[in-house]
């Protein structure tokens, strides 16, 4: 049970121009502008990044397997199963294994470099260095950006004791391509 309450669906609903219901819509629309303009980004950050989608998807599975945040976890097994993240990826992110041969050597790279901003809120320089080997200027924008939203829903999530919903990656998906323009 949520430790805030839930604002009604339709107060969000209505400003998402979306059917929609999700607990953490619920619990971020107590601040409405703030919240239109996360759910924006949620959005752009599913829909439009340079970042290749499986390697987005990576970055907000680690996210929330090392920062423990099931909501999270929850939302993206299925979206990243839909394209194309094997379960075996998932168990190495989720043991913590990135050395694992599952991993090409840009994914190493990329978990690397994301366990080094999860554990020091900046990479160490090895960290860094090997990732620019692998991904453009943009792309590095982007993974840190990911990986920063991804630990503010994690915090919003566990500070509150959101409910997980019971929704499938394929309508999570639907529901941020309609967001994007919000």
């Amino acid at each position: 049970m949520a430790s805030i309450s839930y604002v009604s669906d339709n107060i969000y609903q209505k400003r998402l121009g979306s059917s929609q219901t999700a607990n953490l819509l619920r619990v971020l629309f107590h601040s409405p502008d703030w919240a239109q303009v996360f759910v924006r980004l949620a959005g752009a950050q599913m829909s439009v990044l340079s970042l290749d989608a499986r390697d987005r998807e990576l970055v907000i599975l680690q996210a929330g397997y090392m920062l423990d945040a099931a909501y999270v976890v929850a939302q993206h097994e299925g979206i990243s199963e839909i394209l194309g993240v094997s379960e075996a990826h998932r168990d190495a992110l989720r043991d913590g294994r990135f050395d694992d041969e599952v991993f090409t050597d840009r994914q190493k790279a990329l978990v690397r470099f994301v366990a080094s901003l999860i554990d020091r809120s900046y990479p160490n320089d090895a960290a860094l260095a090997e990732a620019k080997r692998h991904f453009s200027e943009a792309e590095l924008v982007e993974i840190v950006g990911v990986q920063g939203f991804a630990a503010t829903v994690a915090a919003i999530t566990r500070t509150f004791d959101v409910d997980i919903d019971p929704v499938s990656g394929e309508d999570l998906v639907r529901f941020s391509q309609q967001v994007t323009d919000v």
